[in-house]
């Protein structure tokens, strides 16, 4: 598992701004390119949890919790396989992952 905390990940094309995009679209479509990727956004409160089989790539937009046991905070940007997160306060996370 790696962790990128939010001092670390590079800032965007403004100021200030982080810039994290995935572009998909399917194979009809010149303009992107085709994926099996899914993005899901989990609001959970303090104690409840989450869990992704295979790699995946979450971004912690709000809040704090335990990925795998390892303690992560707003920012953070972590990317590893089978993903098992606790929140430990309100938290809003993002997560990037292959269909299954």
């Amino acid at each position: 598992m790696e962790i990128l905390h939010r001092d670390d990940l590079p800032l965007g094309g403004f100021a200030g701004l982080r810039e994290h995009r995935l572009v998909m679209g399917s194979t009809d479509d010149d303009e992107t390119f085709a994926s099996d990727t899914l993005i899901e956004v989990g609001l959970l409160d303090a104690g409840q949890n989450a869990s992704i089989s295979g790699p995946y790539l979450a971004y912690l937009t709000r809040g704090s919790g335990l990925v795998n046991g390892t303690p992560v905070i707003d920012g953070d940007l972590i990317r590893g396989e089978d993903l098992a997160f606790v929140a430990t306060e309100d938290a809003q996370l993002i997560v990037v992952h292959a269909t299954q």
